[in-house]
């Protein structure tokens, strides 16, 4: 009789990339981001809110800069924001239960980056808010992106 289980198990991280052939990874970073306008709504931060104090009292005549915000911006993802990148990664999410697993994780690495790119900044300026729902979703965004994306570019399609 055959020994059928595996002489040597697995290690923790060959299970977690094991898991980019299932759209679990990028359906839970959907849902978070779908979730967003509801669970962490947008703030819109006005112009001229003080970011920010530099210098001490020890200055030449105890002057202080203050950094102000020139424009107003919003902190969190907007409905509209929410829904293309929430779609996006559905759809990728879609291509991988297709069984189309390398276009999927392609597309699910190219839209996590251009996540990235969008809202990377204001995630974590929306700390100073004492807000953490964006900085979740930006880290969720950056595991989607090592590994779905080293699935796609190391090749490793059966």
């Amino acid at each position: 009789m055959e020994d059928l289980q595996d002489p040597k198990p697995k290690s923790v991280l060959s299970r977690i990339y094991d898991l980019t052939a299932t759209p679990y990874v990028s359906l839970l970073h959907s849902g978070c981001i779908l979730a967003s306008p509801i669970v962490s709504p947008a703030v819109k931060v006005a112009a001229g809110e003080i970011i920010s104090t530099t210098g001490s009292e020890g200055t030449k005549a105890g002057l202080t800069k203050r950094l102000f915000k020139s424009k107003a911006s919003t902190i969190g993802l907007t409905r509209a924001n929410a829904l293309l990148f929430g779609g996006s990664e559905l759809l990728g999410s879609w291509m991988i239960y297709d069984n189309d697993i390398e276009d999927g994780s392609g597309f699910l690495m190219a839209w996590s980056t251009l996540f990235l790119i969008v809202n990377g900044k204001s995630s974590l300026t929306a700390l100073k808010h004492a807000r953490v729902w964006p900085l979740l979703l930006s880290s969720l965004a950056c595991v989607n992106l090592g590994l779905y994306g080293k699935r796609y570019i190391t090749n490793a399609f059966e």
